[in-house]
């Protein structure tokens, strides 16, 4: 059984030692001293509930803290929102923290394996602020985001450091609201992972830029790019749809990086039909049973693609302008993929 800690960012009684809610940490301050004091264990979930007015506290949340030294037995530790009641909360509910950076990835942890987010909002950074940002400090864990949010952010809804080795995967999250960037990990070493997630990009914004990704099962909303890699790796994306982009889906290379490309089972209904799928790319494309309303996907690319064209309502999404990307009865894209690719539910 994981040890666990608890965290109240209301409360103000009771023992203030993380051992219940009723002695829950208290506040912004609270939090952080439940990451310094992190113990030996095999497993450590703190959870959290109510708002953390980060702004407020005046100080950024480490998420690392000082847990290093004690804590080198810790596979996870793990960090979840809860109701009010305690209980960790559903799909589609957040822990809020909201306000300054939120940051991770500032101290050594040794021999903890990863650490996991999951029901919390990191909302409203704040001027030349980003939801969560990290450093490129050098360690091999990982990290793991499950079902949460980065919303409202003025640059980036999360900055990952040139450099940085470890690996950032993303299940069941949400982007929207973010002002220049959904997701950006510059030159990470490691690639990349977003599964089942949804990326909604403000005018002019990218989903995500940076190194190497993998992608499954996503939704692109709107923005200039949705893909954007001026370095070196490799883009693997799949079961993804891709709306309402009004430049390109993939920039790669546009400057000096050489990439391989394999797109499969995708769509790509941009904005309007001049619009390209694959711009400014040094390297090599594999393209397997996708499809989209582009007259001229892949730009500036010489050489033959399989990409099938098609209008936007031959495509038939049902109203993705209010969130419904499910396929209308007649679209062409039900016979366009390859039924080993998709993901059935």
């Amino acid at each position: 059984m994981p040890t666990m800690v608890y965290v109240d960012a209301t409360l103000a009684s009771g023992a203030n030692d993380g051992t219940s809610w009723a002695d829950a940490y208290q506040g912004c301050a609270g939090l952080q001293a439940a990451i310094d004091n992190v113990v030996a264990a095999s497993e450590t979930e703190i959870k959290m509930r109510h708002t953390f007015d980060v702004g407020t506290y005046g100080a950024r949340i480490d998420f690392d803290g000082n847990c290093y030294g004690d804590n080198v037995n810790n596979e996870w530790i793990t960090f979840i929102g809860c109701d009010d009641a305690g209980d960790e909360l559903v799909e589609g509910e957040y822990c809020q923290l909201d306000g300054e950076d939120v940051a991770i990835d500032v101290a050594y942890l040794y021999n903890t394996e990863a650490l996991r987010f999951r029901h919390l909002d990191f909302h409203d950074a704040g001027s030349g602020k980003n939801g969560v940002y990290t450093t490129a400090t050098g360690t091999k864990y990982n990290y793991l985001f499950e079902f949460c949010r980065f919303s409202d952010n003025q640059i980036y809804g999360v900055n990952v450091a040139n450099g940085n080795p470890r690996q950032f995967v993303f299940a069941g999250c949400v982007w929207e609201g973010n002002g220049i960037t959904c997701l950006k990990t510059a030159s990470a070493i490691r690639p990349a992972v977003l599964r089942d997630c949804y990326l909604k990009m403000t005018i002019g914004g990218i989903g995500f830029e940076g190194g190497p990704l993998e992608v499954d099962g996503c939704i692109f909303v709107g923005g200039d790019e949705a893909i954007r890699n001026d370095y070196s790796g490799i883009i693997h994306v799949r079961n993804s749809v891709f709306y309402n982009q009004t430049d390109y889906v993939y920039r790669l290379g546009y400057t000096s990086g050489k990439m391989i490309l394999i797109h499969e089972n995708n769509i790509y209904l941009l904005k309007d039909a001049s619009d390209r799928v694959v711009y400014h790319m040094g390297g090599q494309m594999i393209d397997d049973y996708c499809i989209t309303n582009s007259t001229n996907p892949t730009g500036n690319l010489t050489g033959a693609h399989s990409i099938k064209e098609a209008t936007a309502a031959q495509i038939g999404l049902r109203d993705p302008d209010n969130g419904d990307f499910r396929l209308t009865e007649d679209s062409l894209a039900w016979n366009a993929g390859k039924p080993t690719l998709a993901i059935i539910e």
